[in-house]
């Protein structure tokens, strides 16, 4: 699909090495129903429907269920590394005020023994 962008279902078959088209047929209408696909102006040849893909998140496929996108492996890739990002900021943020405190409690301490 990312490769084509545009396609039938005959052309997707042939591409992916796909041999079960219900299969193919299932997993494009959840992609539809997901909103990474859609159908192009609603038309249907002799060879079926007609697919644009909208929604290219990346190189791995989602996993989808009858009731939809279930896991979008390239959105949780990116949320992650986002997360990871925003923790080591505070990582960086917490060792910054312990070093101050770090220095605060040395200067009490030399402050008392100096004393």
């Amino acid at each position: 699909m990312r490769m084509l962008r545009q396609f039938g279902m005959r052309e997707l078959l042939e591409i992916s090495g796909v041999e079960r088209r219900k299969a193919a047929e299932k997993f494009t209408a959840n992609l539809v129903r997901a909103g990474y696909v859609r159908i192009a102006q609603n038309q249907r040849g002799c060879g079926g429907y007609t697919y644009v893909l909208v929604q290219n998140t990346g190189p791995s496929a989602p996993r989808v269920g009858s009731k939809g996108l279930t896991l979008d492996p390239n959105l949780e890739i990116a949320r992650l590394r986002s997360l990871r990002e925003q923790l080591i900021a505070q990582i960086a943020v917490c060792d910054k005020r312990l070093d101050k405190l770090g220095a605060f409690i040395e200067r009490q301490q030399l402050d008392g023994d100096g004393k």
